[in-house]
């Protein structure tokens, strides 16, 4: 069964308990709390995000998604990138923003302040981000958005201000959907492993339901990146 609420964790299992088994829960935003007593409730997974309370979770290494993206770009010649990043309320946001500072640093490439903007997780989130990074003195001459939706508002933002993709700026994304394949230009993005995450959340759940010890994972699928053509080597 899915249910979507607007209540708090505890109320929601509260209102669940003797109905059902068990309760996957997805909530990325850090202002919702999981206190130690949604995971006595009853057997509780967590998706795609981790909290410091006994709640079992199940997340993606972020990391090597962006990581893989950051490869992509400085492999194609690029030393300026710039990052649309999720919201900071968000779990996947701010490791993913840290990933991406992590993966310059690590090259020796700049982290400028002006070409990192945070945006909602929506069309209309990237294009306002997108704009103010355009409104810097020196531009990037790449952008790695946090998700599709995101990177769709990234590259109507940059048409609007009659900037080529990717001939003045390449723009990446994680989070790659079959949506990517059809925008314009087809957008080169990073799978995130969904299938796999919801897979193995259904394994811990009912491990828990078993009474089985689980652990807390970090879901070490291999990034898939997929080249297309909204990222180019820099123009000289």
């Amino acid at each position: 069964m899915l249910f979507v609420v607007s209540g708090t964790p505890s109320e929601l299992l509260s209102s669940l308990t003797g109905r059902i088994d068990g309760v996957m829960l997805a909530a990325s935003r850090t202002d919702v709390r999981f206190g130690p007593e949604v995971g006595a409730l009853m057997p509780t997974v967590l998706l795609n995000r981790h909290v410091a309370s006994p709640i079992n979770s199940i997340i993606i290494d972020d990391g090597a998604g962006i990581e893989a993206l950051v490869e992509h770009l400085v492999e194609l010649g690029h030393a300026d990138i710039g990052h649309i990043a999720g919201p900071a309320n968000t779990d996947t946001g701010a490791r993913r923003l840290t990933a991406f500072k992590s993966a310059l640093r690590a090259r020796g490439l700049p982290v400028r302040a002006s070409w990192i903007a945070v945006g909602e997780y929506s069309e209309e989130g990237g294009y306002d981000a997108t704009l103010r990074v355009i409104s810097a003195r020196k531009r990037p001459t790449a952008l790695i958005a946090s998700t599709v939706a995101t990177a769709i508002g990234v590259l109507a933002a940059l048409r609007d201000n009659g900037i080529d993709v990717p001939g003045d700026i390449s723009v990446a994304s994680y989070d790659d959907v079959p949506l990517a394949s059809f925008v314009s230009p087809p957008l080169t993005a990073v799978r995130m492993p969904l299938r796999e995450m919801g897979a193995r959340a259904v394994e811990v759940l009912l491990n828990l339901i078993d009474g089985l010890p689980v652990e807390n994972e970090v879901l070490q699928a291999p990034p898939v990146l997929n080249q297309r053509a909204s990222t180019a080597p820099p123009r000289a």
